[in-house]
């Protein structure tokens, strides 16, 4: 049978005006709004026009016809197009014969077979636009990479893919490079416009718009002037990095869920060769895009997933950029990937093959762990899997802890301050028990057992595994072996035995780098997941002469990642040429084509309906809320009365537009109009953010000009709200665009004056880069006369702080201060600076280069009344952002008489969560200072642990707390930076109230939406399904009342027998904590989370009968149980977006001493079903009330 071709494509209908957006709504996983009535004629117009470039000779409705009369050759070219008037839905599609399309040179969309009489056309259209991209669209979700056949079926015609094209959501982007003698003369080329690329000193900025590169060009000029911090996309090097190129490969262990995603939609063609080499990838990489975050499963799946990105990345480099290695450094199983992805080995697609079907990486070494349960059993130790975990720490010290365990191994040596341990389960929890706090660890999900000489068995199977024949092309190529530290020559016995040293040799990829720096190698150039390897490099090179560069970050944006890498290539003179980064797109061809027929115009169908039915669920990956807006489906119809306006007015979004804007509860001031100053008293008749159309109905005469332009700049401030651009931007505000025309017309009132007035907004352009804004006609009439008219207005959303609005107002005064206080490059820091950690300007707080914290991004901050418990630092030791170790600074905080603390608590005594912020709040400021937020890109802070004492307890009279903080160690591991505190607190009598050590970490917001929580086994989970047995409500009633319920007592439960009890709380946006605990990031205190256990701990004691003289007799409970050490630990967060909080707590001592009965537990905070923090050794006492 001929097969038919669709060579061009065009489509009109609601929520796209043209088939790219169309694609975009595909790709995005964004749902179309329901049907409404439209001008079909031209809509339907609009399609035919858009795929076939004006009026067709030859044109039907009937899909049917048209595959015949080209199948019969009655016909050489065919638009079959089809239109619903009930839905604005239409569609065109241009066909040719295959064989006549490809000698013409047409784009090639897809390729239909067969097919029943009458098959539907959008299916066939949504399908073919699928294969066009390369893409496997979702409902409701973003698309994903096709890892599949390039094959599908849509209402029983078969497609095969044609040339694929990439999609970006937005133009492609270009590298532009600007270079000169010194710093001073690029700044020179920059300010001209000048591009070069002779050096020495370069800027290269990558952007993918004229506007976007003039404002790229701005703030590079203001970065390297030393006012600013760098921006995406642009890096700068005095001179070129002279020296051999390597490409660095990661393992299966970097791999993580979405990896890849954008860069794969981005080189559809390059991927198509990817599949070819690594055959179906389906099977193996399913979990990468899987609808929800779960376990990668085996190890292969891993090594394969995470093998086919960095193969992607070494045909971009090679094929794109024009990189050629010199050499090549792989990580593990990244020594694997090498081969395939340098192309060295003749027929990759067998060495996958053969690596599916191997017993090794299934049952012997991983999955069912076979041989690693023989070897236990020769050991001497119990049956047990595998575990490895990342020790960051010295090196040396790390291998003789696993040196005097049996069944414990040091598999890799990262860097001189970073390892992997692997080996029995029980062998590695008593070797980090071993090294104790002078080591952070952490557990992968990654059980493939490697590494360690006990694996004698497995090696012969992996060298056999690994024998291929070569390739001609990879003469002077050098490969890298991490188990002798040295390179060798490819050959088929070579590359064969060096890989199987990698079953029983520890790997020592610290020692293959500086042995590569001494061959020459400068330039290591990262493939694959994550970007780990490259930030182990520097670490090991230290200040010598390199660039590390990896092509992933870890993050959600891989193709981003993969342009700063680019950026940073060319300013290192490793990329030369300018212009275009990614895959060129096929040529289109002009069809000269006669008109269509009147009554074809007039064809009616269920295009819409047929194309919703088409969109069946397929795998959908969460995003983040906070970078995914709600997404509105309304029509022309839509309405919101008075009552939704007036909660519009006053913030409470919720209650105007529905339960998806409920995280703006959780704003401390949410962008909105004041209710005092509202004129939008009346009701939105009429919201269609598809065709830009507002129109409301004012209870109000007409006015003046002024009040008729307020009127309309209100109902687009609801506009912007409504489209969901507030969400996400807490503390903005909305003002007139500068430099709007707004060409303004009066019109005469009727008369009589009538009493309403009708707003409406005919939207012209609404853009989010770099601010959101909405630009577009007013007109406002009344008695169905036009009244005013103002063209081309534009208002946007603005980046402000509370803070100044708040002093302005009066609402907020800051006391004399009359103790010594310290000093920033921004001033003094008393109350002022504190409150503006808070609410207000970071660079008020710390000085210019905070400045980029006061626009778009979000900075660290210190939580907000009345949870800031920071009055003043008084000292300071240190350069300010020089990054130093032992840095420190000495905070004070007044204990008022009327501190709503010691109400809330019911005791005059402080309760332990306020004593917890009042000792972790200063190392915060102190990460801020010492310059730790000053990264490239958006970082926030969360306390990940620490251990505590409490000396003696805190009351009134105490004073003053004084806490000095300390910065003991800073590490950088996976894109994050880790800190350790030392921390004192002492009263105004200078007595000693608390010591502690405190670990803090600075994660991009893709790293914490990532978060896994704390490890669970299926006992832990089947723990916390357990039915309650009772229900009781907690009386505290105040703001410390973290429980709403308690659902479980077992009196004799837990693994001590002496109790085990489980409450609840339910998540609430609107509660006071996230409003103060972060401004711009609001999560709930991890200090409320140990309130919560030690009101559970309280309660117990109740239960057993302990506390029978609370209250009645004198006595009271202490905050928390004095002199006794108290160790926790976070690894995940409870947001606005949360729902159920779940407390499990287990009593494991009870007992009295001199001061009174005391309770030990130990508790664990779960949120929606993951566990998130653990607290060792929680502690109670009852004591006297005096």
């Amino acid at each position: 049978m001929t097969s038919v071709a669709i060579v061009a494509v065009g489509t009109c209908g609601p929520g796209w005006s043209r088939t790219q957006e169309l694609v975009e709504r595909l790709l995005r996983g964004t749902e179309p709004p329901p049907p409404r009535p439209h001008d079909t004629g031209r809509a339907l117009a609009a399609a035919v026009r858009e795929a076939s470039g004006g009026w067709t000779r030859r044109s039907t409705r009937s899909f049917g016809q048209a595959l015949r009369s080209l199948r019969e050759r009655t016909a050489d070219e065919v638009l079959v197009a089809d239109a619903d008037p009930g839905s604005g839905a239409a569609v065109a599609l241009l066909l040719r014969r295959e064989r006549d399309a490809r000698t013409a040179g047409d784009e090639i969309i897809a390729v239909l077979d067969g097919g029943p009489r009458e098959p539907e056309l959008f299916p066939v259209l949504v399908a073919a636009l699928g294969l066009r991209h390369r893409a496997d669209f979702r409902n409701g979700a973003p698309a994903t990479p096709m890892l599949g056949e390039r094959r599908t079926e849509a209402c029983g015609v078969t497609l095969s893919a044609g040339r694929p094209v990439s999609w970006l959501g937005s133009r492609p982007p270009r590298l532009h490079v600007y270079s000169g003698a010194d710093r001073r003369a690029v700044m020179a080329a920059v300010r001209h416009g000048r591009r070069s690329s002779a050096g020495p000193a370069r800027l290269a900025v990558v952007a993918q718009s004229r506007e976007q590169l003039r404002r790229k060009r701005g703030e590079a000029l203001r970065w390297l002037g030393g006012d600013g911090s760098r921006p995406p996309g642009v890096a700068y090097r005095d001179r070129p990095v002279e020296g051999e190129i390597a490409f660095v490969y990661s393992n299966g262990a970097a791999g993580y869920q979405g990896m890849g995603r954008d860069l794969m939609l981005a080189f559809p063609g390059l991927m198509d060769g990817v599949r070819r080499d690594n055959g179906p990838l389906e099977q193996y990489m399913s979990w990468v895009f899987a609808e929800s975050p779960g376990p990668a499963g085996l190890a292969i799946g891993q090594i394969i997933a995470a093998g086919a990105l960095a193969v992607l990345h070494s045909r971009i480099a090679q094929d794109v950029l024009g990189i050629q290695p010199n050499a090549s450094l792989g990580y593990s199983s990244g020594e694997c990937t090498a081969p395939v992805a340098l192309s060295i080995w003749a027929d990759c697609a067998t060495v996958a093959d053969e690596a599916r079907r191997s017993d090794l990486l299934v049952r012997e070494i991983a999955g069912e762990h076979r041989l690693t349960r023989r070897v236990w059993r020769d050991l001497g130790l119990q049956d047990g899997g595998w575990a490895n975990h990342l020790v960051v720490g010295p090196t040396d010290r790390i291998r003789e802890a696993v040196e005097a365990e049996t069944g414990a191994f040091l598999t890799v040596v990262n860097s001189p301050r970073s390892s992997i341990i692997g080996g029995h389960e029980s062998a590695c929890a008593r070797v980090l028990e071993r090294l104790g706090r002078s080591v952070q660890a952490l557990p992968l999900e990654y059980d493939i057992a490697v590494h360690a000489p006990v694996f004698e068995a497995a090696k012969e199977p992996w060298r056999v595994l690994h024998s291929h024949a070569l390739n001609g092309g990879h003469v002077g190529k050098r490969l890298y072996s991490g188990v002798r530290r040295a390179a060798y020559q490819p050959s088929r016995e070579g590359m064969a035995e060096a890989l199987s040293e990698l079953v029983t040799g520890t790997v020592d990829f610290a020692g293959t780098v500086e042995q590569a720096w001494r061959d020459g190698v400068r330039v290591f150039i990262e493939q694959g997941p994550r970007g780990l390897c490259s930030g182990w490099i520097s670490q090991t090179l230290g200040e010598r002469e390199h660039l590390a560069v990896p092509f992933d970050d870890g993050g959600s944006d891989s193709l981003g990642a993969y342009l700063q890498a680019v950026a940073e290539l060319a300013a290192a003179g490793v990329v030369t040429s300018q212009g275009l980064l990614l895959e060129p797109a096929p040529a289109g061809r002009r069809h000269d084509l006669a008109s269509v027929q009147r009554e074809f115009l007039t064809q009616q169908s269920a295009v819409q309906q047929r194309f919703l039915a088409s969109r069946s669920p397929r795998h959908a990956r969460i995003e983040p809320a906070q970078d995914s807006p709600p997404v509105r489906t309304t029509t022309s119809g839509e309405a919101y009365d008075t009552a939704a306006i007036q909660a519009f007015a006053e913030g409470r979004l919720a209650d105007c537009f529905g339960p998806a804007w409920r995280i703006a509860d959780a704003h401390l001031r949410t962008p909105r109009l004041a209710p005092e100053h509202l004129t939008l008293r009346g009701e939105v008749v009429a919201f269609d953010p598809d065709s830009g159309y507002l129109r409301m109905e004012l209870a109000m005469a007409p006015g003046p000009d002024s009040l008729m332009l307020e009127a309309g700049l209100q109902a687009m401030a609801f506009y912007l709200t409504a489209m969901g651009f507030t969400i996400a931007r807490d503390g903005w505000r909305f003002e007139p665009t500068p430099g709007a025309p707004g060409n303004l017309r009066r019109g005469r009132p009727p008369e009589p004056q009538p009493s309403k007035t009708t707003v409406e907004i005919l939207v012209q352009e609404v853009s989010d880069d770099p601010e959101p804004a909405v630009y577009g006609d007013i007109r406002c009439s009344a008695g169905g006369h036009q009244v005013f008219g103002a063209d081309g207005i534009g208002l946007r959303l603005v980046p402000d702080r509370p803070l100044r609005q708040w002093i302005e107002l009066g609402a907020i005064t800051i006391d004399d201060e009359p103790r010594t206080v310290a000093a920033t490059e921004a001033g003094p820091t008393g109350k002022l600076s504190m409150l503006n950690c808070a609410w207000g300007s970071l660079a008020d707080a710390f000085g210019p280069a905070y400045s980029i914290f006061d626009e778009s991004r979000r900075g660290v901050r210190l939580p907000g009344p009345p949870y800031l418990f920071m009055d003043a630092v008084t000292k300071v030791s240190g350069g300010q952002a020089a990054r130093e170790i032992g840095t420190t600074a000495e905070s004070v905080f007044v204990l008022r008489p009327d501190a709503w603390f010691w109400s809330d608590s019911g005791t005059p005594v402080m309760p332990f969560a306020a004593l917890m912020e009042t000792v972790l709040q200063p190392c915060g400021w102190l990460a801020s200072y010492a310059g730790y937020p000053l990264e490239d890109r958006e970082m926030l802070i969360r306390n990940l642990g620490g251990t505590a004492r409490v000396l003696r307890e805190v009351t009134p009279d105490s004073g003053e707390l004084y806490t000095t903080g300390e910065l003991m160690k800073a590490t950088k591991a996976g894109g994050a930076i880790l800190l350790d505190f030392a921390v004192e607190c002492r009263d105004a009598a200078d007595r000693p109230v608390l010591t502690a050590d405190a670990a803090f970490g600075f994660f991009t917001p893709d790293a914490l939406d990532r978060q896994q929580g704390l490890p669970t086994g299926p006992e832990d989970r089947a723990r916390i399904a357990t039915p309650g047995n009772r229900c009781v409500a907690p009386t505290l009633g105040s703001r410390l009342q973290m429980i709403d319920r308690i659902t479980g007592y077992w009196p004799d439960g837990g693994a001590a027998g002496l109790g085990r009890l489980r409450a609840e709380k339910d998540v609430d946006p609107r509660e006071w904590f996230f409003k103060s605990h972060f401004f711009e990031d609001p999560v709930q205190p991890g200090s409320l989370g140990i309130e919560a256990m030690i009101q559970l701990l309280r309660h117990s004691m109740l239960e057993r009968g302990l506390a029978d003289g609370v209250n009645s007799c004198g006595e009271r409970f202490e905050a928390v149980r004095t002199g006794h050490e108290i160790t926790w630990t976070y690894r995940g967060q409870v947001l606005p977006t949360s729902g159920l909080v779940t407390i499990d707590l287990e009593v494991t001592e009870l007992g009295a001493d001199d001061s009174g009965p005391f309770a030990v537990a130990d508790a664990w905070l779960w949120v929606d079903g993951v566990r998130v923090y653990e607290v060792r050794a929680l502690g109670t006492r009852i004591v006297a009330a005096g």
